[in-house]
């Protein structure tokens, strides 16, 4: 199977970068809509110093709210488009890489990890630092192990 513009989409964690972002953005801008920051406003000196803060509290509750929610709608995404890769991967698993240093290499599923996530045979300086860890939106789906 040949990569698409939505595998390396996911693979890169552009939704849940995207979702974060607008979220994050949305209470920043929510925020100072409410305060209503007016000539006359900006005037007051308490209301200029009091307008960051609101704005920097704004701003981490949208992000942990965006976290909060993302699970419930960013999550479902994730899971469909690990199934379409080809998840859950089996040892003996032929896979490509669609993220990092080894984008497009084809190799083999060698063992499972924490989460559906695989290590996949990339050589012995990977192993040790765990660089060879990947997860199921970042594989795709090259081959089954035959079944014995």
């Amino acid at each position: 199977m040949q990569p698409t513009s939505t595998h390396y989409f996911y693979a890169e964690n552009w939704p849940a970068r995207i979702w974060l972002a607008v979220t994050t953005v949305s209470a920043g801008v929510g925020a100072v809509w409410l305060c209503e920051p007016t000539t006359v406003a900006l005037s007051d000196w308490a209301f200029v110093l009091l307008l960051p803060v609101v704005l920097a509290i704004a701003l981490a509750t949208g992000y942990f709210m965006g976290i909060l929610f993302g699970t419930v709608v960013i999550g479902p995404l994730y899971y469909h488009r690990a199934v379409e890769n080809g998840a859950p991967f089996k040892e003996g698993d032929r896979v490509m890489i669609l993220v990092g240093p080894h984008r497009n290499r084809v190799t083999r599923v060698y063992s499972l990890w924490q989460h559906d996530s695989v290590r996949v045979e990339l050589g012995d300086k990977e192993m040790p630092d765990f660089s060879d860890v990947f997860g199921p939106t970042q594989l795709l789906l090259q081959g089954r192990r035959e079944s014995l």
